[in-house]
């Protein structure tokens, strides 16, 4: 049992409401944390079209217990604002460590000097810009730690530079 638990924010570019699987897999993680008692933040896009509450929410991504769950308005879409805007967020919330789920915020958080990790599935040879320069923050001393599904990722991510 951990007696000071951290507080705990995410952060994924999605729009609140999404049923992609990054979108899902990002609020079960954030519902877990929150489950356990971590002071838990989600930051995401505002939904595309309509307002959805808590409880549409809940039932959506078929969790009882959601985190405290901001969303930043649809002109955070591009990646650079996303990022700068929830960087700044999780900066004010004095979040202790940060778990993202796009390119662009692992990059201003470890910039500010935030533990964090970064969830990346990006392909071999994959040429985003956000992602290569994120590739590039993994070597800030307050970026943890990158997480990948497979060995293949893992291995292709070290030979780009991302630390072991």
């Amino acid at each position: 049992m951990i007696k000071d638990k951290p507080k705990i924010g995410l952060a994924s570019s999605f729009a609140a409401g999404s049923i992609y699987a990054n979108a899902v897999n990002t609020v079960k993680t954030a519902a877990s944390f929150a489950e356990l008692g971590f002071e838990t933040h989600l930051i995401t896009r505002s939904p595309d079209r309509e307002r959805i509450d808590l409880n549409h929410l809940k039932d959506i991504y078929g969790t009882p217990t959601l985190p405290k769950w901001w969303t930043l308005p649809r002109w955070c879409k591009k990646h650079f604002l996303f990022g700068l805007v929830s960087a700044v967020r999780l900066h004010r919330l004095k979040v202790d460590l940060v778990i993202s789920r796009d390119y662009a915020t692992p990059i201003f958080t470890a910039l500010a000097g935030i533990p964090t990790v970064m969830e990346t599935h990006a392909h071999e040879g994959f040429q985003y810009r956000w992602f290569k320069w994120a590739t590039k923050a993994t070597r800030l001393r307050s970026f943890r730690l990158l997480v990948t599904i497979s060995t293949v990722l893992r291995d292709y991510y070290i030979a780009i530079g991302v630390p072991p």
